[in-house]
């Protein structure tokens, strides 16, 4: 029997809104403590972290990412994968999603409990990486509040794939930049640990990516604007240095 299911309704417990300030700028999540189960919600004015409605609150918006939480999940999933939650419920109905509660992620974790991975943690996300490279798309929201540890198996669980994209020259720029931003909090060395999950791209490419990504490092990793510039850059860079087209037409 598959860990994900998929039904059109579903009988859950009482739950109390969970608005932590790192998670949840576009799903409301909810925690059922009685039962030990997260519920995040997708939908317009819905109740997202800090008492706020989604960033991206739209009708459209929320449904496209449900569908691609919803997808990825199923697809990593059809690998059997350890890296996400098991027995996974999905109501269409409600677009909604409940799983198991895992405690603080990573992040909440490091803050209060001065947290750190081991060295098969770093494996571990090796791993994941390499399966998103299986299923063909990037995970782009990388960063410690959208991973968890189940102590029973002492494995990282990722979670939160709404912002998952294709893998093209585009996407990766943005992928690479987000990796070195964000899982270099784990590791140093993380991001370069990952490269090999990417060896579906020109190998020149990529080291010039990292190259440059390690030679502009962000002044504010907190700053989305500076992110943003620095993606661009990067793209404008590798398309210039290489003549292949990674600029989408606006």
């Amino acid at each position: 029997m598959s860990d994900v299911s998929v039904t059109g309704a579903l009988h859950s417990a009482v739950v109390v809104q969970a608005l932590k300030s790192t998670v949840g700028e576009n799903v409301a999540v909810f925690i059922d403590g009685k039962n030990q189960r997260v519920r995040r919600v997708y939908g317009e004015n819905q109740i997202c972290a800090g008492g706020l409605p989604p960033r991206d609150n739209s009708a459209t918006r929320q449904r496209e990412f449900y569908q691609t939480e919803k997808r990825a999940y199923l697809q990593l999933q059809s690998l059997n994968s350890p890296y996400v939650a098991r027995n996974v419920v999905f109501d269409d109905n409600s677009q909604a999603m409940t799983m198991p509660y895992l405690g603080p992620d990573l992040f909440v974790r490091a803050q209060q409990e001065g947290w750190q991975p081991h060295a098969r943690h770093l494996r571990q996300l090796v791993e994941m990486y390499h399966e998103y490279r299986l299923v063909k798309f990037f995970k782009f929201n990388s960063g410690r509040p959208n991973l968890y540890l189940d102590e029973k198996q002492d494995r990282l669980i990722a979670a939160d794939f709404k912002w998952c994209t294709p893998r093209d020259l585009y996407c990766l720029t943005h992928e690479l930049h987000m990796i070195h931003r964000d899982l270099s909090a784990l590791d140093p060395q993380m991001p370069r640990m990952l490269q090999v999950t990417f060896s579906d791209f020109p190998a020149d490419i990529l080291q010039v990516a990292y190259t440059w990504l390690e030679e502009n490092p962000l002044q504010n990793r907190h700053s989305e604007p500076e992110g943003l510039r620095r993606v661009y850059n990067l793209r404008v860079y590798l398309q210039d240095r290489f003549g292949v087209k990674i600029l989408r037409d606006t």
